[in-house]
Protein backbone atom coordinates (compact mmCIF):
# COMPACT_ATOMS: atom_id res chain seq x y z
CA UNK A 1 0.00 0.00 0.00
CA UNK A 2 2.76 2.50 0.99
CA UNK A 3 4.22 1.58 -2.20
CA UNK A 4 1.17 2.45 -4.07
CA UNK A 5 0.80 5.91 -2.78
CA UNK A 6 4.65 6.70 -3.33
CA UNK A 7 4.11 5.87 -7.09
CA UNK A 8 0.78 7.95 -7.36
CA UNK A 9 1.89 10.71 -5.89
CA UNK A 10 5.43 10.32 -8.44
CA UNK A 11 2.50 10.11 -11.28
CA UNK A 12 0.47 13.42 -9.55
CA UNK A 13 4.17 15.28 -9.33
CA UNK A 14 5.53 14.17 -12.59
CA UNK A 15 2.20 15.20 -14.62
CA UNK A 16 2.12 18.99 -12.73
CA UNK A 17 6.11 19.72 -13.47
CA UNK A 18 6.12 22.02 -10.84
CA UNK A 19 8.98 24.92 -10.88
CA UNK A 20 9.13 24.37 -6.49
CA UNK A 21 8.18 21.43 -4.68
CA UNK A 22 7.42 21.64 -1.22
CA UNK A 23 6.90 18.39 0.66
CA UNK A 24 6.04 17.86 4.64
CA UNK A 25 6.15 14.28 6.09
CA UNK A 26 8.98 13.23 3.82
CA UNK A 27 11.17 10.57 5.56
CA UNK A 28 14.75 8.83 4.24
CA UNK A 29 13.69 5.94 6.43
CA UNK A 30 11.34 5.46 9.12
CA UNK A 31 9.29 2.29 10.35
CA UNK A 32 5.97 4.66 9.69
CA UNK A 33 6.28 4.23 6.29
CA UNK A 34 8.20 0.03 6.30
CA UNK A 35 11.36 2.29 5.44
CA UNK A 36 10.33 3.03 1.76
CA UNK A 37 12.62 5.82 0.68
CA UNK A 38 10.44 8.36 0.26
CA UNK A 39 12.98 11.41 -0.33
CA UNK A 40 14.75 9.21 -2.88
CA UNK A 41 11.73 8.23 -5.15
CA UNK A 42 10.69 11.79 -4.56
CA UNK A 43 14.25 13.21 -5.90
CA UNK A 44 14.02 10.90 -8.86
CA UNK A 45 11.00 12.44 -9.81
CA UNK A 46 11.88 16.18 -9.37
CA UNK A 47 15.42 15.59 -9.96
CA UNK A 48 15.48 18.89 -12.76
CA UNK A 49 17.31 21.06 -9.81
CA UNK A 50 18.36 20.71 -5.87
CA UNK A 51 16.47 19.55 -3.24
CA UNK A 52 16.71 20.74 0.53
CA UNK A 53 15.84 18.46 3.33
CA UNK A 54 15.32 19.03 7.10
CA UNK A 55 14.38 16.79 9.47
CA UNK A 56 12.14 17.51 12.11
CA UNK A 57 11.65 14.26 13.69
CA UNK A 58 14.69 11.52 14.15
CA UNK A 59 16.25 9.38 16.71
CA UNK A 60 19.97 8.56 17.00
CA UNK A 61 21.42 5.86 18.40
CA UNK A 62 18.71 3.25 17.16
CA UNK A 63 19.41 1.25 14.38
CA UNK A 64 17.64 0.85 11.25
CA UNK A 65 14.47 -0.32 10.74
CA UNK A 66 13.60 1.19 13.83
CA UNK A 67 15.38 4.79 13.17
CA UNK A 68 13.61 7.31 12.35
CA UNK A 69 14.45 9.97 10.05
CA UNK A 70 11.45 12.00 8.48
CA UNK A 71 10.71 15.71 7.68
CA UNK A 72 10.32 18.99 5.13
CA UNK A 73 12.09 18.73 1.75
CA UNK A 74 11.57 21.70 -1.14
CA UNK A 75 12.64 21.02 -4.93
CA UNK A 76 13.71 23.55 -6.99
CA UNK A 77 14.38 24.08 -10.52
CA UNK A 78 16.36 27.22 -9.84
CA UNK A 79 19.36 27.63 -8.18
CA UNK A 80 19.84 28.47 -4.51
CA UNK A 81 21.19 31.38 -3.44
CA UNK A 82 20.83 29.81 0.02
CA UNK A 83 18.57 27.88 2.52
CA UNK A 84 18.60 27.98 6.17
CA UNK A 85 16.12 26.30 9.07
CA UNK A 86 14.66 28.36 11.76
CA UNK A 87 13.36 27.26 15.06
CA UNK A 88 9.92 27.36 15.56
CA UNK A 89 8.12 27.28 19.47
CA UNK A 90 7.94 23.48 20.66
CA UNK A 91 5.15 21.35 22.18
CA UNK A 92 6.20 20.49 25.40
CA UNK A 93 5.74 16.70 25.48
CA UNK A 94 7.41 14.02 24.39
CA UNK A 95 6.23 10.88 22.43
CA UNK A 96 6.33 7.81 24.21
CA UNK A 97 9.23 10.20 26.50
CA UNK A 98 11.89 9.53 23.95
CA UNK A 99 10.60 11.76 20.92
CA UNK A 100 10.20 15.46 20.66
CA UNK A 101 9.14 16.71 17.20
CA UNK A 102 11.79 19.81 16.64
CA UNK A 103 9.60 22.58 14.58
CA UNK A 104 11.16 24.41 12.09
CA UNK A 105 11.15 26.62 8.85
CA UNK A 106 12.48 25.35 5.37
CA UNK A 107 13.59 28.40 3.97
CA UNK A 108 15.13 28.14 0.37
CA UNK A 109 16.28 31.68 -1.05
CA UNK A 110 16.17 31.93 -4.94
CA UNK A 111 18.33 34.62 -6.50
CA UNK A 112 15.83 37.16 -8.96
CA UNK A 113 16.85 39.36 -11.80
CA UNK A 114 16.35 42.44 -9.61
CA UNK A 115 19.27 42.21 -7.67
CA UNK A 116 18.65 42.59 -3.85
CA UNK A 117 14.61 41.02 -4.39
CA UNK A 118 15.20 37.26 -3.57
CA UNK A 119 12.49 34.96 -3.72
CA UNK A 120 12.21 33.85 0.34
CA UNK A 121 10.40 30.21 -0.44
CA UNK A 122 9.22 29.10 3.30
CA UNK A 123 8.33 25.30 4.02
CA UNK A 124 5.88 24.95 6.94
CA UNK A 125 4.67 21.95 9.12
CA UNK A 126 2.60 23.48 12.26
CA UNK A 127 1.72 21.54 14.71
CA UNK A 128 -1.45 19.69 15.13
CA UNK A 129 -2.34 18.17 18.51
CA UNK A 130 -1.47 21.00 20.56
CA UNK A 131 -4.20 21.68 23.29
CA UNK A 132 -6.57 24.59 22.26
CA UNK A 133 -3.93 25.30 19.42
CA UNK A 134 -2.02 27.12 21.92
CA UNK A 135 1.58 26.34 20.23
CA UNK A 136 0.25 26.64 16.59
CA UNK A 137 -0.42 30.17 16.94
CA UNK A 138 3.04 30.78 18.44
CA UNK A 139 4.49 29.15 15.85
CA UNK A 140 2.53 31.02 13.35
CA UNK A 141 3.29 34.22 15.41
CA UNK A 142 7.04 33.02 14.72
CA UNK A 143 6.69 32.49 11.44
CA UNK A 144 4.94 35.85 10.08
CA UNK A 145 7.53 37.64 12.60
CA UNK A 146 10.97 35.91 10.15
CA UNK A 147 8.66 36.51 7.06
CA UNK A 148 7.55 40.44 7.78
CA UNK A 149 11.74 40.94 8.40
CA UNK A 150 12.83 38.78 4.76
CA UNK A 151 10.30 41.22 3.21
CA UNK A 152 11.23 44.23 5.25
CA UNK A 153 15.48 43.51 3.96
CA UNK A 154 13.00 43.97 0.25
CA UNK A 155 12.26 40.36 -0.79
CA UNK A 156 9.49 38.13 -2.19
CA UNK A 157 8.09 35.97 0.43
CA UNK A 158 6.02 33.18 -0.35
CA UNK A 159 4.97 30.72 2.69
CA UNK A 160 3.74 27.24 2.00
CA UNK A 161 2.70 23.86 3.64
CA UNK A 162 0.18 22.27 6.16
CA UNK A 163 -0.93 25.11 8.53
CA UNK A 164 -2.76 22.38 10.68
CA UNK A 165 -5.23 25.80 10.97
CA UNK A 166 -8.92 25.73 8.69
CA UNK A 167 -8.87 28.65 6.51
CA UNK A 168 -12.64 27.91 5.50
CA UNK A 169 -15.27 26.04 7.11
CA UNK A 170 -16.36 23.96 4.18
CA UNK A 171 -19.58 23.14 5.22
CA UNK A 172 -19.46 19.58 4.02
CA UNK A 173 -21.68 16.98 5.69
CA UNK A 174 -20.39 14.12 7.96
CA UNK A 175 -20.39 11.83 10.56
CA UNK A 176 -17.89 12.10 12.32
CA UNK A 177 -17.50 12.31 15.99
CA UNK A 178 -16.16 15.26 17.86
CA UNK A 179 -13.27 13.50 19.42
CA UNK A 180 -12.20 12.84 16.39
CA UNK A 181 -12.14 16.99 14.91
CA UNK A 182 -10.39 18.23 18.26
CA UNK A 183 -7.31 19.33 16.69
CA UNK A 184 -9.94 21.83 14.13
CA UNK A 185 -9.08 25.35 14.63
CA UNK A 186 -9.68 27.99 12.90
CA UNK A 187 -6.92 30.23 10.89
CA UNK A 188 -6.85 33.81 12.58
CA UNK A 189 -7.05 36.13 9.70
CA UNK A 190 -7.05 38.96 11.58
CA UNK A 191 -3.34 37.94 12.61
CA UNK A 192 -2.00 38.42 8.96
CA UNK A 193 0.86 41.35 9.16
CA UNK A 194 -0.55 44.65 7.02
CA UNK A 195 -0.59 43.99 3.39
CA UNK A 196 -0.43 39.38 3.83
CA UNK A 197 -2.78 37.72 1.98
CA UNK A 198 -3.20 33.57 2.11
CA UNK A 199 -4.30 31.65 -1.18
CA UNK A 200 -6.41 28.80 -0.82
CA UNK A 201 -9.07 26.95 -2.75
CA UNK A 202 -12.03 26.72 -0.95
CA UNK A 203 -13.58 24.30 -4.09
CA UNK A 204 -12.36 21.47 -2.47
CA UNK A 205 -11.22 19.91 0.75
CA UNK A 206 -7.34 19.37 1.16
CA UNK A 207 -7.36 17.04 4.48
CA UNK A 208 -9.33 14.24 5.95
CA UNK A 209 -10.04 13.06 9.14
CA UNK A 210 -7.97 9.58 9.78
CA UNK A 211 -10.61 7.38 12.73
CA UNK A 212 -11.49 5.52 9.41
CA UNK A 213 -10.67 5.08 5.55
CA UNK A 214 -12.25 7.96 3.37
CA UNK A 215 -15.99 7.60 2.30
CA UNK A 216 -16.80 10.81 0.60
CA UNK A 217 -19.78 11.98 3.30
CA UNK A 218 -18.50 10.49 6.34
CA UNK A 219 -15.31 11.58 7.09
CA UNK A 220 -14.93 15.15 7.96
CA UNK A 221 -12.81 17.55 5.72
CA UNK A 222 -11.54 20.89 5.50
CA UNK A 223 -9.03 23.07 4.08
CA UNK A 224 -5.58 23.61 6.52
CA UNK A 225 -3.46 23.59 3.50
CA UNK A 226 -2.15 26.42 1.34
CA UNK A 227 -0.04 29.94 1.05
CA UNK A 228 0.63 33.41 1.98
CA UNK A 229 2.74 35.93 0.40
CA UNK A 230 4.11 39.11 1.22
CA UNK A 231 2.45 42.44 -0.05
CA UNK A 232 4.84 42.59 -3.47
CA UNK A 233 4.02 39.34 -4.72
CA UNK A 234 0.49 38.79 -6.40
CA UNK A 235 -1.38 34.95 -6.66
CA UNK A 236 -2.32 34.48 -10.10
CA UNK A 237 -3.60 31.07 -9.30
CA UNK A 238 -3.98 28.36 -6.56
CA UNK A 239 -5.88 25.38 -7.13
CA UNK A 240 -6.23 22.03 -4.76
CA UNK A 241 -5.80 18.82 -6.73
CA UNK A 242 -8.75 16.70 -5.81
CA UNK A 243 -7.37 13.27 -6.23
CA UNK A 244 -10.43 12.04 -3.86
CA UNK A 245 -8.16 11.06 -1.19
CA UNK A 246 -6.40 8.22 -3.11
CA UNK A 247 -2.65 8.34 -2.04
CA UNK A 248 -2.40 10.69 0.85
CA UNK A 249 -4.57 11.96 3.37
CA UNK A 250 -3.86 15.76 2.26
CA UNK A 251 -4.43 16.96 -1.24
CA UNK A 252 -1.65 18.69 -3.17
CA UNK A 253 -1.97 22.61 -3.94
CA UNK A 254 -0.62 24.16 -6.50
CA UNK A 255 0.14 28.04 -6.70
CA UNK A 256 1.20 30.53 -9.43
CA UNK A 257 2.86 33.79 -8.43
CA UNK A 258 4.64 36.64 -9.66
CA UNK A 259 6.16 39.78 -8.16
CA UNK A 260 4.53 42.78 -8.40
CA UNK A 261 5.84 45.72 -10.58
CA UNK A 262 7.30 48.58 -8.37
CA UNK A 263 5.20 51.81 -8.81
CA UNK A 264 7.12 54.88 -9.80
CA UNK A 265 5.74 58.43 -9.46
CA UNK A 266 6.75 62.17 -9.95
CA UNK A 267 6.37 64.16 -7.18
Amino acid sequence: IVRKNLAGIREVLAAQSPQLTLVQEVTRRSPLNFNEPMLDALHGTLADGPCVYLADARTRCIPSPLALDHGLATFSTFALADWRSVALPLEPVWHLGLLRKHYQMLVAEIASTDPGRNWIIINIHLAAFDEGATVRRRQLAAVFDYATSRHGEGHLVVIGGDWNLAFADLGRPHTTKAEHRQWIHPFPHDALPDGWRTHYDDAAASVRTLQRPYVAGDNYVTVVDGFAVSPNVEAVAVTTHDLDFAFSDHHPISITVRAKQTATTNT
